[in-house]
Parts: C-alpha cells; sequence; structure tokens
C-alpha cells in the first residue's frame, strides 16, 4: 500500500463525500459523460441546436486541418455536411490556364520560294485482263481469246461463221 495514497486523494477531492450531491436523487444526479441533462419543448432545443451549431460554425475556420480531420472523424452524420463545406473551402482552386486569344492577320504572308504544283494527269485506263471477254471479241484487244474469236468469226479454221461460246 502507498504510503501517500491519503494525502493524494485528499489533493483530488475524493476524501470526503460531498454533501450536496448526497442529497440529491438519482434524477437529479448529474450524468458524468453528458453533464446535466435538460428536457426542452421543441421550439427551445430547436433554438438551442442552432445556437450550438452557429459555435461550431464559427469555430470551423480557425482549427487547423488536424483538428479538422478529428472532428469529421468523431462528429455525428448531421455534421458531416458542414465539415465538408469546411473543407471545401480550405482546397485551393484551381486557376484556368490562359489562353491566347488568335489574333487576325491583315494578308496572307508571302512565301519567298512558293510552291508550283503541276496539274494531275488523268489516270490511263487499266487494261483488261484475259479471259474478261469470252463471248465476242473486243476491238484493240490483243489477248489469246480476242484473237481466236477473231480468226473463228472470219472462217479460218473451222469454217466460215462458226461461233465459239
Amino acid at each position: 500500500m502507498d504510503a501517500n495514497r491519503k494525502r493524494r486523494a485528499k489533493r483530488l477531492g475524493t476524501g470526503a463525500p460531498d454533501p450536496d450531491l448526497q442529497a440529491m436523487s438519482d434524477e437529479q444526479l448529474p450524468n458524468p459523460l453528458f453533464g446535466y441533462l435538460v428536457d426542452l419543448p421543441d421550439d427551445a432545443l430547436i433554438d438551442e441546436y442552432e445556437r450550438a451549431m452557429a459555435a461550431l460554425v464559427a469555430e470551423l475556420p480557425a482549427m487547423t486541418d488536424v483538428q479538422l480531420r478529428a472532428l469529421r472523424a468523431r462528429a455525428p452524420a448531421a455534421l458531416a455536411a458542414v465539415i465538408e463545406t469546411e473543407q471545401e473551402r480550405r482546397r485551393p482552386k484551381p486557376h484556368p490556364a490562359p489562353v491566347m486569344e488568335p489574333v487576325a492577320i491583315a494578308a496572307p504572308p508571302i512565301e519567298p520560294h512558293a510552291v508550283v504544283l503541276q496539274e494531275p494527269t488523268p489516270a490511263t485506263p487499266r487494261p483488261t485482263p484475259p479471259g474478261a471477254h469470252v463471248s465476242e471479241p473486243v476491238e484493240g484487244c490483243a489477248c489469246m481469246l480476242c484473237s481466236m474469236h477473231r480468226r473463228l468469226a472470219h472462217g479460218d479454221d473451222y469454217g466460215p461463221g462458226v461461233h465459239v461460246g
């Protein structure tokens, strides 16, 4: 047992019981967690809530970021919007990048060495591939089928007027 226990207990006020507290009933005793609980009428309760909220909102700008985060961690959900508004106010606002306005040019610039473009030449038609025409000779075509059709039409190999096809 500690020899100084009684001396320290007297300094803390735990030595003798308080006669005023002993005289109170259980309903009159203060709640050690919440202090004195008072049942207020609705209008007074709303006024008290608004007063407490106004006091909290007035204290928010003076709080450090650490204090604000600690308050947000332990605050009820009803205060979350107020605390979020304060955090938004503290965040730096992005500044838009400056944009250079277009400058109107009076006359187009003159190029010292102008590039002269050549006129496009018309595309030459592709030659007809062999076997593309099978029933009659095409004029100007020298493919094997056209020459055979010409010979057959003149009757060179099989007699006059024989048509293949």
